[in-house]
This record gives C-alpha cells, sequence and structure tokens, in this order.
C-alpha cells in the first residue's frame, strides 16, 4: 500500500527525517525517523523481532536505519490528525528534552495525586468501617429504627 501523495509532501515539509510506510504484520502506517547508524541509544532499543507482529514491522523499519515515532490507523492518514499529534510528541518542539521531561512528569504528578486521592479516600472509608464494627463488637452502638419512634407516637407531627 502507498499513503496518499499529499499526506507523504506534507510529511516531509514538516521534517524532511520522517517517512511513512505500511506495516505488513499489524496493518497499520507507521511514521519512522532516519537516525545515524552510529546512534548506541538506537542499537539498544532494537526490539525482539519474533516476540510479536509488532516486533517484526519494528525491526524492518530498524534494519533500514529508522526508528518507530507512532502508529497510525489506516483509516486515520490524515494530515490533519496526525501533525497535531505528531508536533505534541516531536521533542524539538516541546522545547527540547528537558521541555517533554517536564511535560512528562507533570502528566505523573497529576496522575499520582488521584491515586493518591482515592487511597486516602479509601482508607478513610476502611477505617471508619473498622471503627464501626469495633462499637458494635464491644456493644457501644444501640440500634434505633424510625419505625419504633413512629410506632409508639413519639416520632414529629
Amino acid at each position: 500500500m502507498t499513503p496518499m501523495p499529499g499526506f507523504v509532501k506534507d510529511l516531509h515539509a514538516y521534517d524532511r527525517q520522517l517517512r511513512v510506510r505500511w506495516s505488513t504484520h499489524t496493518s497499520r502506517w507507521l511514521i519512522e525517523r532516519k537516525l545515524p547508524p552510529r546512534n548506541p541509544q538506537f542499537l539498544r532499543e532494537i526490539p525482539n523481532a519474533w516476540t510479536s507482529p509488532r516486533g517484526l514491522d519494528l525491526y524492518e523499519g530498524i534494519t533500514e536505519g529508522y526508528v518507530h515515532v507512532m502508529s497510525v490507523h489506516p483509516d486515520l492518514l490524515a494530515w490533519s490528525i496526525v501533525a497535531p499529534e505528531l508536533s505534541r510528541c516531536d521533542a524539538e518542539r516541546a522545547g527540547g528534552f528537558a521541555g517533554l521531561n517536564a511535560e512528562l512528569d507533570a502528566a505523573e504528578a497529576q496522575w499520582q495525586a488521584g491515586v493518591d486521592r482515592e487511597r486516602q479516600n479509601f482508607l478513610e472509608s476502611a477505617s471508619r468501617a473498622a471503627h464501626d464494627d469495633l462499637a458494635w463488637a464491644d456493644g457501644r452502638r444501640v440500634v434505633v429504627g424510625e419505625t419504633l419512634e413512629t410506632e409508639a407516637g413519639g416520632g414529629a407531627a
């Protein structure tokens, strides 16, 4: 399969180092970036091609000197959809790796705050339930039903 020529033109206008190719094993469009052949980080990230269909597709790109940037569903290969996500994940447009790292740290802090809030709510409700159970076991709680009050005529009229 070949991508639309307009998409390839826009992709190359964005960055000449990017390419798009069809992945035969996962049936997705892969956007990949050309990297220098002696990049040590690139050599450490070579996936095991035999573990999954995705690994086979990524290994194909690595043998040609490209690293995976993003996978795109076949129905979503339009520049108006891909460009915002591509620029959002682009380290250079985010202020270098320091800017991208700060964005990731902020997202992690927000996630951690949510987890802490859930944990605090759970611990609070569990301690209240444990307190009630202990109070019942010690006989410090008495059931007073509304039906008893209304039947005895002690309810508000």
